[in-house]
């Protein structure tokens, strides 16, 4: 799976480059500060380009925002394909639950922004949408698979259900940095893990799952 290009048409191979570290740059720089206080030049910097070589392929910084929202989306599906191809099944929602929680706690000001420009332009969630029923979607088929049937329509939709309890409460306390228990903290990844499993009720079915191993 290839993000979307988002900008100005890259031609040659020298300009994908540029390109791809200027989004990386993008993703440093808020590891520490907000996106509205980051400026053009200091992420040219970063990159180790020019301000020129930013326009040459972004025509305003939403458009860059784009193209770090398809950069992130991709990463995130091929991190979840290779947790699916790699961890034993009785390891699947603890792991899987770390690694999302690892990923947004360390990302979380991009999160934030993503949250923030989504309350101005409501069309720009839907690769959010996409991406989360490409979530569930996976999930379901991966526990199919090692189950060696299909999943009932009560099963599907409390798994659908214990995912969109488990990202909804990961936005609000990204964006609201609201307690008492918060992003990075021991405690709320156990009570995520624990809730996701308890809503899902996966934990039956990935014994069953095992059972036929």
């Amino acid at each position: 799976m290839k993000a979307t290009i988002h900008g100005r048409a890259i031609k040659q191979k020298r300009g994908r480059q540029t390109y791809d570290a200027l989004i990386e740059a993008g993703f440093r720089l808020l590891q520490t500060k907000d996106l509205d206080k980051i400026s053009i030049s200091e992420l040219s910097l970063d990159a180790g380009y020019s301000i020129g070589a930013f326009y040459a392929r972004f025509r305003s910084k939403d458009e860059f925002f784009d193209a770090m929202v398809a950069y992130h989306l991709v990463q995130r599906s091929e991190t979840l394909k290779q947790l699916y191809l790699k961890l034993p099944v009785e390891k699947l929602v603890p792991q899987l639950i770390k690694n999302i929680l690892e990923y947004y706690h360390k990302n979380r000001r991009f999160w934030r922004a993503s949250q923030m420009r989504n309350v101005r332009d409501p069309v720009f969630a839907e690769a959010f949408r996409e991406n989360f029923r490409f979530r569930c979607s996976s999930f379901i088929t991966h526990l199919e698979r090692e189950l060696q049937r299909t999943l009932h329509k009560a099963e599907k939709d409390a798994i659908v259900f214990a995912f969109q309890l488990l990202m909804s409460t990961v936005n609000n306390t990204a964006f609201t940095e609201s307690g008492p228990i918060l992003l990075g903290q021991k405690r709320y990844m156990h009570e995520m893990q624990r809730a996701f499993a308890l809503v899902s009720g996966v934990n039956p079915l990935l014994e069953e799952a095992k059972a036929l191993r």
